[in-house]
């Protein structure tokens, strides 16, 4: 998961994606992204409701966000890309270590 949300970071803090290899690149991780919020409710995974919604928030955020680079929609991208970092946030404020 860092690797991916990493490059989306990058991609953010750099205005967006610029080129057609960046919007090819942000939606390839954004599937990724999106894989790993259905893993992460597979299962005996799912620890709470934090858990649970911040999975369903990633896979929401980043099929959006696949969505959006595909159609090179910097507006929506942004949009889903907060969204994105919402669901890892809800999850990680009760769950990370610090």
């Amino acid at each position: 998961v860092r690797p991916s949300n990493g490059e989306i970071g990058a991609m953010r803090k750099a205005g967006g994606p610029m080129s057609d290899e960046d919007w090819a690149a942000s939606a390839a991780t954004a599937a990724i992204l999106a894989e790993v919020g259905q893993v992460l409710q597979m299962g005996d995974r799912p620890k709470d409701e934090a858990w649970t919604d911040g999975a369903q928030r990633l896979t929401a955020g980043a099929t959006s966000l696949m969505a959006a680079s595909k159609s090179k929609n910097a507006e929506a991208w942004t949009a889903a890309a907060g969204e994105m970092g919402q669901g890892c946030r809800t999850c990680h404020k009760v769950h990370r270590q610090q």
